[in-house]
């Protein structure tokens, strides 16, 4: 200090005279002011200037070293707002972008944001869970907010721009020519595709992509691209044309039918007279199960039906069946009642007619 004159000349501060505006450095923290940091360009997340995270407009950040002779002002509270911003996701978009390159956490690289009026750190974080999974997504994506339009613009002539993976996944895809093969066999010039085939295409992806870019994130946890699906008729008629063709889709495997067991039937013929003599039993034919029932069989069970409604005679199925059985041994008594059930016309129709028949001679001879 001087004091020759009587005037007092301050020396200037160490920061001062060297013409840096920056605080000093914390003790022991050496150059880096920031621990825990990684060593990329100097001041990514500490000076403003080269900081990935850009303040709103309007928001000018409060220095962290003030005047000592100015007067304190109030600290102000955060507010209470998370409503959804372009300006506030394009400043945690283009922080956590860099976290995601520089390998930071996003705990790291939020507490390095600008502290601004009514925004500090902790409404910044805040923020972000308010709005995680639509800000996490631009991330992925690569891509900002959509940038607010002015009012002279009209909305219907305006289309989002799909980010890159979005127009790789709404890419339509090729249709396969003809086969070589049958140009050299007909030389038929392929069927040219419908235009309304095309347009319908073309206009389903565009109101795809619009309504999933324009409709709230926050809300939807599915993934942004989708497969193009092909429909029923394409594959169809690709099988058709080409039938032999490797390339092709191989055809639907057709379920193995399940064999229907039909019960046989056997076709009886009843005569328009009775029999003048009772029926003889028919001779046995035998077989890999038993014996079959024959044409000599079938007459039997007809004849003897008849005999025994000349007869007069009055039984139960399980008689008459049990008397044929008594006549006829190479075939049982379960073989016998599924052949009652599965004749045509039925036993009981048989009984029904010869005794019929027999009515009818007695009113003759009387």
């Amino acid at each position: 200090m001087n004091y020759g004159n009587g005037n007092t000349l301050a020396q200037p501060l160490p920061s001062q005279a060297s013409g840096s505006m920056l605080p000093p450095a914390a003790s022991g923290s050496g150059s880096n002011a920031f621990a825990g940091l990684p060593l990329f360009p100097f001041g990514v997340f500490g000076q403003q200037t080269s900081a990935p995270f850009t303040v709103p407009n309007g928001q000018v950040p409060q220095a962290p070293w003030l005047n000592p002779f100015q007067s304190q002002q109030p600290t102000i509270p955060d507010s209470e707002d998370f409503t959804k911003s372009d300006e506030y996701d394009n400043v945690l978009f283009n922080g956590l972008t860099a976290a995601r390159t520089y390998g930071i956490s996003y705990l790291t690289a939020m507490n390095c944001i600008p502290v601004t009026p009514g925004r500090s750190v902790l409404w910044w974080k805040q923020y972000y869970l308010e709005h995680m999974r639509r800000i996490d997504r631009l991330v992925l994506r690569g891509t900002h907010a959509p940038t607010p339009f002015s009012a002279s613009t009209s909305v219907n002539h305006i289309k989002p721009t799909p980010g890159p993976s979005h127009s790789m996944s709404r890419k339509p895809i090729p249709r396969p020519g003809p086969s070589s093969s049958k140009l050299k066999l007909k030389r038929k010039a392929p069927s040219p595709t419908p235009e309304s085939d095309l347009e319908s295409t073309s206009s389903e992806s565009e109101s795809q992509s619009e309504s999933e870019e324009n409709k709230d994130d926050d809300d939807d946890e599915s993934s942004v691209e989708d497969t193009p699906r092909r429909t029923r008729r394409r594959l169809s008629s690709r099988q058709s044309k080409h039938p032999n063709d490797l390339s092709s889709p191989s055809p639907l495997k057709q379920a193995p039918k399940t064999k229907v067991w039909r019960k046989h039937v056997y076709h009886l013929t009843i005569p328009r007279r009775l029999p003048t003599s009772p029926p003889r039993p028919p001779a046995p034919v035998q077989i890999k199960r038993g014996f079959a029932f024959t044409d000599e069989d079938k007459s039997y069970f007809v004849r003897f039906l008849l005999w025994e409604a000349k007869m007069g005679t009055t039984l139960t199925k399980a008689a008459y069946i049990k008397k044929m059985n008594e006549q006829v041994p190479h075939h049982t008594l379960m073989s016998w009642d599924t052949f009652w059930n599965r004749a045509e016309p039925k036993g009981q129709v048989i009984l029904e007619q010869g005794r019929e028949m027999a009515r009818r001679a007695q009113d003759r001879s009387a």
